[in-house]
């Protein structure tokens, strides 16, 4: 992974961080798809790229979401600093 991806990457999880303090849904889910969308663009693999753009993969994000709204943000916020 290039510097300048894991720095961007580094950006997103430290707004992410903000957000679940402030538990601003909003906000965290936008910069959780934004990490996601900045980690599958860096692993360089094209077929990777285009399946997050098909229906069956918004369902999939929508279930991961669910789940970690369920248990909270700072759970989710700490997987993703993992």
């Amino acid at each position: 992974m290039s510097p300048s991806t894991l720095a961007s990457m580094e950006r997103s999880l430290a707004r992410m961080k903000i957000a679940a303090e402030n538990e601003d849904t909003k906000n965290y889910w936008k910069q959780h798809m934004i990490f996601h969308e900045i980690f599958i663009h860096a692993c360089g693999n094209p077929s990777a790229d285009r399946s997050s753009e098909t229906p069956a993969d918004a369902n999939h994000v929508v279930s991961i979401v669910l789940q970690y709204y369920q248990e909270d943000f700072k759970n989710s916020y700490r997987a993703h600093e993992k």
